[in-house]
């Protein structure tokens, strides 16, 4: 055999070599492809992930507002309860809601006495009850969702905007099969001090019954 001859072999037992190899990693990179897929399609995963959570759980209301010397609103017809800031004033009632479709069982407001903000608008606080059955009200009036809180057994919807008179929270969650509950605060022109607030409200919620 002269020289061309075997390097002619050398460079054919070469390139099987490197066929060979692409093949393997290709059928290796087709195996995980398929395995990723069957994961994300199924269900299932592969071994090393399989104890991670697949799930999210809504996270817990928290707040650092002490809430000890709040006063207390008391409803033992719909029963619940709620906190709100104790220098606040209140009233219950449909102030400045249009109840026309009477999809409003309660309504009642607490606002910071002549603390206007720099729109003229007082901060405002409003728990409201509405009746399922009839309401009449879009959500998406309540601003962007931002996610879920829970408390205990309820699990709140949480919802914000920003206004002219500044930003806004919305928290909805069910206390009976046809009613609602709405815990909104608007008019803090301070998100900050808006979430921190808002929180320290949901925290207080509490079922009678």
């Amino acid at each position: 055999m002269n020289l061309k001859h075997f390097n002619l072999i050398i460079l054919a037992i070469v390139m099987i070599m490197a066929v060979s190899g692409c093949n393997k990693k290709t059928v290796n990179e087709v195996k995980n492809n398929y395995i990723d897929n069957k994961a994300s399609t199924t269900g299932e995963v592969k071994t090393d992930v399989k104890d991670a959570e697949i799930t999210e759980e809504a996270p817990e209301i928290t707040s650092d507002i002490d809430t000890s010397d709040w006063q207390t609103y008391r409803n033992e017809e719909y029963g619940f309860e709620v906190k709100y800031p104790g220098e606040w004033k209140s009233s219950i009632g449909d102030v400045g809601i249009n109840n026309e479709n009477k999809n409003y069982l309660l309504v009642f407001q607490s606002y910071s006495g002549n603390s206007k903000n720099s729109k003229n608008a007082l901060p405002l606080i409003q728990i409201s009850l509405f009746d399922k059955a009839k309401a009449a009200y879009n959500p998406i009036n309540f601003g962007e969702i931002i996610g879920e809180k829970k408390l205990q057994k309820l699990k709140f919807d949480i919802y914000g905007k920003e206004s002219y008179f500044g930003f806004e929270r919305h928290g909805l969650t069910m206390i009976d099969n046809n009613q609602e509950l709405s815990v909104r605060i608007s008019n803090i022109e301070d998100e900050d001090v808006l979430i921190n607030l808002f929180n320290g409200v949901l925290q207080t919620v509490h079922l009678l019954k």
